[in-house]
């Protein structure tokens, strides 16, 4: 696997958000790094270590199990993103759309389900989410802008 797909592979575990992605790839060098580190146990020094220097581990356990599975298989991960249909974008790509390089926390990894060129249109419109949409955001979505069953 490339490097890139295991940017993705990373990014997609349940519990490696905004803070500890990046914190991991400076930790380890690189995606695939991290997760020989996971496997080999360097992770769980540097977890240990983490905890010693900051009082809190950076991962919840539930995490760690996520990322020790995506570890062991990180094609698995690709494979369940392709069966839904959804297309990945790493913040290293060049054509990574220009709006989201300029936030100040941009995103290592988005994946959407559509057009990719929609991105780059002068009026945009997205819906990010982690989980099921609640009783308002179901209200608030035009039906055409949901996703399908």
């Amino acid at each position: 696997m490339n490097e890139r797909d295991l940017w993705i592979a990373l990014a997609s575990v349940d519990g490696v958000g905004e803070e500890t992605f990046p914190a991991l790839i400076a930790a380890f060098g690189s995606a695939a790094q991290t997760l020989a580190a996971v496997a080999d146990g360097r992770f769980d020094r540097w977890r240990e270590q983490q905890k010693a220097e900051n009082g809190r581990q950076p991962m919840i356990t539930d995490a760690l199990e996520n990322l020790r599975a995506a570890a062991a298989d990180p094609a698995k991960r690709l494979v369940a993103i392709r069966e839904l249909g959804l297309w990945s974008y790493t913040a290293f790509e060049a054509d990574y759309p220009e709006r989201l390089r300029e936030l100040p926390n941009q995103p290592v990894v988005i994946h959407g389900l559509g057009n990719r060129a929609a991105l780059d249109g002068p009026r945009t419109v997205g819906v990010v989410g982690t989980g099921p949409a609640n009783a308002s955001g179901s209200r608030t979505c035009r039906p055409d802008l949901r996703p399908p069953r």
